[in-house]
């Protein structure tokens, strides 16, 4: 197996489903399997999602335990050499899979990515960017440096 796909569900059946939708059209070389953790919601839609992607396992929690946690089950779960966390509001492109793995595969000192992420009109999305959590980004987002000079690094 080299992908998990790790998805984190609360309440949030119709984009769950355009998420998986997307990954199930992706066109990919490698294997993959979809893990869903769903924190308690009141309508999942596991039935209908679990008949619809026959190949999704599932995991019913009885309480919200978090998203940290509810990740760390998934995680718990995946069999995959790399791991992908993805919210269940992400549509992904065909190649999206694709490009990630080959990245990593090419280049096996990577130890994350991130995607670009864009919105419906094919926007750039600034909040899919963020800096690697060093001590100086951690200064300049607590004195609130990073809210006067947004486009500094």
């Amino acid at each position: 197996m080299k992908l998990s796909i790790v998805i984190v569900n609360y309440n949030v059946k119709e984009f769950l489903t355009q998420c998986l939708d997307s990954i199930f059209k992706s066109q990919t070389q490698y294997d993959y399997e979809v893990i869903i953790v769903d924190n308690s919601s009141k309508d999942s839609g596991r039935d209908q999602l679990c008949a619809t992607f026959e190949h999704i396992i599932w995991v019913d929690n009885i309480e919200n335990v978090g998203f940290g946690r509810a990740n760390n089950q998934g995680f718990s779960l995946a069999k995959g050499v790399y791991t992908l966390i993805l919210n269940p509001d992400t549509v992904l492109q065909e190649d999206t899979i694709e490009k990630c793995v080959s990245y990593l595969i090419a280049h096996p000192k990577v130890g994350g990515l991130g995607i670009k992420g864009i919105d419906g009109s094919g926007q750039f999305l600034p909040e899919s960017k963020r800096a690697l959590p060093t001590p100086i980004v951690a200064l300049w987002k607590i004195t609130g440096l990073s809210s006067v000079f947004p486009k500094s690094s």
